[in-house]
């Protein structure tokens, strides 16, 4: 049987789960839970799902933001074995990560981002990757640079960088209160209410965000384990498309790649 590791701020994943026929019942208080099947599933936060692959789950589902975030973080990094173009509900569209500003605090591009901004982020280093590649200067407010934010701006400033700070959600109420300093958030993006309800623009769209379904190369070349999880993607995926498929008189749906037929075995796929 499997293991599997999803967002517990993510009831979708385990809506689909059930749709796949692997419906997951938890007892009262635990995060730990079975499929009907046999299978575990347990929930934790998403930014650790790409860390417990291969060290306590088989298989996990999660957000491409957050895996590309933690995929330099490993000599070892997962497979992407199929993905899926839901977020935390079930839109027209799936999510986005974006640069967002205050609607007063207008700037036309990421390139025009004035040196001494702070960037508020729970992903640092996709963050620093998209500054850089827009030819950007960046620092890091980190441990080992300087304990006081003003100090950390000046020394942006004088440097001509942005300054990454990390913050770990909320960041919409941060932008609000942090008057007199000119900063910015990275964050997700579903329909569009909390930037209208917050007064917020996007500056700059880093990437559309896909759940990914990823797994540890060496469970993709032991036997068993290969057909187990050969068999828990076919279901998802079979699951999905006919969720599409009875949505697709509505314009502009979501179409899932990967999702029409069985195709190669995830072992060959891995090859």
């Amino acid at each position: 049987m499997l293991t599997i590791a999803v967002p517990k701020s993510m009831e979708t994943t385990l809506d689909h789960l059930g749709r796949a026929g692997r419906p997951v019942v938890f007892e009262k208080g635990r995060d730990v839970g079975f499929t009907s099947t046999g299978d575990e599933v347990i929930q934790v936060r998403s930014y650790d799902i790409p860390l417990l692959i291969s060290v306590a789950a088989h298989v996990g589902m999660c957000g491409s933001d957050v895996v590309e975030e933690r995929m330099n973080q490993f000599l070892k990094r997962p497979e992407i074995l199929t993905e899926f173009g839901y977020g935390r509900q079930y839109y027209e569209s799936p999510p986005t990560l974006d640069l967002v500003a205050r609607r007063a605090e207008y700037v036309p591009s990421i390139e025009k981002i004035p040196s001494g901004s702070i960037i508020l982020t729970e992903l640092p280093n996709l963050t620093r990757e998209e500054f850089e590649r827009a030819g950007r200067k960046v620092e890091g407010f980190t441990e080992d640079g300087p304990e006081d934010l003003k100090e950390f701006i000046g020394g942006c400033k004088r440097s001509d960088s942005v300054g990454v700070v990390v913050v770990h959600g909320r960041i919409p109420a941060m932008l609000e209160h942090l008057n007199g300093y000119q900063v910015f958030g990275v964050m997700v993006n579903e329909t569009g209410d909390t930037l209208r309800a917050n007064r917020l623009r996007v500056v700059k769209r880093f990437q559309t965000i896909r759940t990914l379904v990823i797994a540890d190369r060496d469970f993709l070349d032991d036997e068993n384990t290969s057909v187990e999880i050969d068999s828990l993607v076919r279901d998802l995926n079979e699951a999905e498309r006919i969720r599409i498929s009875g949505e697709s008189e509505a314009p502009g749906r979501v179409s899932v790649e990967g999702a029409q037929g069985d195709g190669p075995s995830l072992k060959e796929r891995a090859s």
